[in-house]
This record gives structure tokens, sequence and C-alpha cells, in this order.
């Protein structure tokens, strides 16, 4: 038994779906800006360098829907990172790059389109080596690095089975209109079809606008001079990239172009990773009536959870139950109110179970 989070209100009318399909457009527009960004967590230097002419460190990645992030489902990943001029001379940041781990160097980049474009070429370019790690699967990378496509995937699939549903609802419509003489229903349902995609598509846009504006704001223009011990701090995005193996900051000094490299191999391994969900709330149900009723002592109930970023139970499996069905409504109404820790990505699965006893 498999119970989501659509199937807990009843079906509305035809009409009801139809004004519906056009309010969805707005919440259904792929990345756009958060109202309530996620505050970045203060904690150490994630890795750090040195070469007696700068002192790096690199302070935070923001991630796809992590801490700190500032717009949803975003395709890249935003680096913040601090240099320190240490050397006599004044220095000029010319450049930073990241090298993914098959050492290809990744460009810092400010445009949105051409950041998903290099998520996805980065995906390809992992799949295609044979490097991509199993835990890196399941752990993030086919829901951070696969997000361009992926999120885009979604909505074809989600407006062909709309359009599809439109056709079914159209063709009942029509079928009816033809009985009862009501000739203008079929025509108000396609242009409210034909409203919903076109609201979709521009909300998207203008979404998609909003995002972009934002990322060439927050991005850092290059070059950057410090004279000694002067610090700047560099905001800069890149394509989705796990496993980064270095970051190479390039600036010039009187002895010319210089580069400064900091290993992240073991720093940022886990980067895309999301942590294991913790159980923050849990209500454990009344033993049912019925099982009462039925002479019933003792049962259990197993479950798989399915949970969105902010930690919340989505969809609820039942995987065990003993006895059968003695117990499932009252703990599928529990597993509900469950509360879990939060993480980077929806559609994080638990395994959980909830014990009855008169």
């Amino acid at each position: 038994m498999r119970v989501t989070a659509g199937e807990r209100v009843m079906k509305p009318r035809i009409f009801t779906v139809l004004l519906t399909a056009l309010a969805i457009a707005g919440c259904s527009s792929g990345t756009k800006l958060l109202k309530d960004p996620k505050p970045l967590e203060v904690s150490p230097p994630l890795a750090q360098g040195a070469n007696g002419r700068i002192a790096a460190s690199i302070d935070a990645v923001i991630v796809r829907n992590g801490h700190g992030a500032w717009a949803r489902d975003a395709d890249w990943d935003e680096y913040l990172i601090r240099v320190h001029a240490v050397s006599d001379e004044p220095v000029r940041i010319t450049d930073v790059a990241i090298f993914d781990a098959l050492d290809t160097r990744v460009a810092s980049v400010a445009d949105r389109g051409r950041l998903v474009e290099a998520s996805r070429e980065t995906e390809r370019r992992y799949q295609k080596s044979g490097q991509l790690v199993k835990s890196q699967v399941h752990g993030g990378w086919m829901l951070a690095g696969g997000a361009a496509a992926t999120v885009a995937g979604m909505g074809i699939a989600y407006s062909v089975a709309s359009a599809s549903a439109m056709g079914s609802i159209m063709g009942g419509t029509a079928a009816a209109s033809s009985a009862s003489g009501a000739v203008m229903v079929l025509p108000l349902a396609a242009v409210v079809g034909g409203a919903y995609f076109a609201g979709r598509g521009i909300v998207r846009m203008v979404n998609n606008a909003q995002v972009n504006g934002e990322i060439q704001r927050r991005q850092t223009v290059l070059p950057v001079a410090m004279s000694r011990g002067e610090s700047a701090r560099l905001d800069l995005f890149f394509p989705l990239t796990p496993l980064p193996s270095r970051v190479e900051i390039v600036y010039a000094d009187a002895g010319g172009e210089q580069r400064l490299a900091i290993d992240t191999r073991t720093a940022l391994a886990a980067l895309h990773l999301d942590p294991t969900p913790t159980l923050e709330h849990r209500e454990n149900p009344e033993f049912p009536k019925s099982a009462e009723r039925a002479g019933i002592e003792r049962g259990y109930v197993k479950a798989k959870l399915k949970l969105d970023a902010e930690g919340n139970v989505r969809e609820v499996e039942i995987l065990e139950s003993v006895p059968p069905e003695a117990f499932d409504g009252a703990a599928i109404r529990a597993f509900w109110r469950w509360q879990y820790s939060k993480g980077n990505y929806d559609n994080r699965v638990v395994d959980a179970s909830i014990e009855f006893k008169r």
C-alpha cells in the first residue's frame, strides 16, 4: 500500500481541475528565487592553501537546496573563497577554476543557462568515464548532477500527462455537450488548456530571468587587485561538480602569472551527499478500537517513508504489517505527522516502524 500527499484530499470536479492547472503553472516553474533562503551555517574553512604570496581558503560551498541556497533546485555550485595577500608586492586575482574528478578544468560561469548546460556536460563526462561511484548516485549526484536533465524531463512528462488528461476531459465534455447542445464547452476547455501552457512558460521565463539576475549580481567580477595585508572575498558560480579534486587560483604579481592549488579531494568528497535523515518528532498512535474489538493484543507496521528537503513525510508505503491491515490506518496517520531533519534534496527515503501493544 502506498499513500502520497496528493491522495490525502478528495478529487476535485473537472472544471476545478482546469482552473487549478493554471494555478499550478506558478509553482511548477523550475528554478526560482526562494522567499525564505536557508541561512548559511558558520563553520571553519573547508580547505585552505598558501604559497608565500597569497593565502586562500574555501569558506563554504552552497549546493543545490542546501544551507545558504537562495534559489530552488539550483543547477550549480556556489563557491565562497577568501584570498589574502601576504607578500610585499601587489597581486591581481585574474581567474579561479575547479578541477573535477577526471582532472578536467571547470570554469566559473555567471549565466544560468550556461551553468545548466555545463552541469549536463559534467554528468555526461562522468557517466562516459565510468567513474561515477554508486554512493554518489544514491546520495545526490543523480539528483544534483542530473538535475538539469531530470527537472526538464519532469516538466515534459508533466506537460504530456496534463495534455493527455485534458484531452480525456475535453473528450468526455464534448460528448456530453453534443447531447445537451452546449457546443461551446470544448473550445472553452481548449482555451483554458492553452492558457495553462502559455502561463507556465511565461512564469518559467520570469523566474529564470530573476535567478539569472541574482547570479550576475552575486558573482565576483575578476580581476581583483590586492595590496599586502588586504583580503578579498570571492563569490563564484560553477557547474555542478561532484568530487572536485582541487581549486586553482590564478593571480599575477611582479614575477608574472602564478597559481595556487588547493587540494579538495578529501574536504569536498561528500559535498553532494545528503546526510542520513534523523527523526526529530515522532507521534505514536493509540491502539485502534477495531483491533481491540477483534481481540488483537499486539502487532507492528513497517513502512518506507519518502521525505522532502524540509523533512516532511510526502509518501508512505507499507512494507509489512502484522496482523495484516489491522494497524495500517493508525500507522499511516501517525507517519504523516513524523518530522525528520532537513536535507539537500527531495525524495529522500527512510525506513520506519511502529509497534502496537494493547
